[in-house]
């Protein structure tokens, strides 16, 4: 699948959202119980949420900018929204250890921070729970308010974050990744974006082990959630 697929994909499952589903003989009522039934938030038709998610370099903000340019064709709304990892306490608190020699390291690239391993589980925590006005502010919320929501970054995204930089895999299997992967499958439309190590280490300026780690990790959880699969080209 290229980026053109998948941009013809979206539009096809956007237009299924869309098209009116003929309603079983023992489920007729009133209008109002029936859309009470069918769409108990009273969310509009037209809004969903698409995931785009994969490693740095993969080519999502590429997508999301022609998925958005699509859809403002089609006087849509549309959000592009963007989330990882180490938001708002856990960014203010990794800023305040990156002061201290203790805690330096390379594991978390972008404040150049490494989490001892007696103190991984506290800060997974705290990055579940600093995600969380993220999530609503960013994506559930205009959803519910008729967005079309373009996630150029997913929780997927978030849970190789919280993994990688606190060198645990297991982290995937916990209850709190559990619970995130459970919200991804809600989306609508989920594409797994990759392409070969070489051009993702080209693309992104990171080295090649950290890369290597995620790709694991995304493989594991495209799987999980039924994700499509891109692999972008040279």
């Amino acid at each position: 699948m290229d980026s053109q697929e998948a941009q013809r994909l979206i539009l096809r499952r956007k237009q299924s959202l869309n098209e009116p589903q003929e309603q079983a003989p023992q489920d007729r009522g009133s209008f109002e119980e029936n859309e009470a039934r069918a769409n108990p938030l009273n969310v509009p038709v037209e809004s969903m949420l698409i995931c785009l998610f994969g490693p740095d370099g993969s080519g999502k903000s590429t997508l999301a900018k022609a998925l958005a340019e699509r859809f403002n064709k089609n006087k849509l709304k549309v959000r592009v929204s963007w989330m990882r990892g180490s938001h708002t306490l856990a960014s203010l608190l990794a800023r305040l250890l990156s002061k201290f020699s203790c805690f330096k390291g390379f594991d978390n690239p972008y404040y150049q921070i490494s989490i001892p391993q007696n103190f991984k589980r506290f800060w997974q925590f705290l990055e579940f729970v600093s995600l969380l006005p993220i999530l609503l502010a960013r994506f559930l919320l205009p959803k519910m308010m008729g967005y079309v929501v373009i996630a150029e970054r997913y929780l997927p995204d978030f849970i190789v974050w919280v993994a990688v930089t606190t060198k645990d895999e297991g982290f995937l299997k916990s209850t709190w990744a559990e619970f995130l992967l459970a919200i991804t499958s809600k989306a609508q439309t989920r594409i797994y974006l990759t392409a070969e190590l070489k051009e993702l280490v080209r693309r992104s300026n990171l080295n090649e082990g950290f890369l290597r780690k995620q790709i694991k990790l995304y493989d594991v959880i495209a799987q999980a959630i039924g994700a499509y699969k891109l692999m972008q080209r040279t």
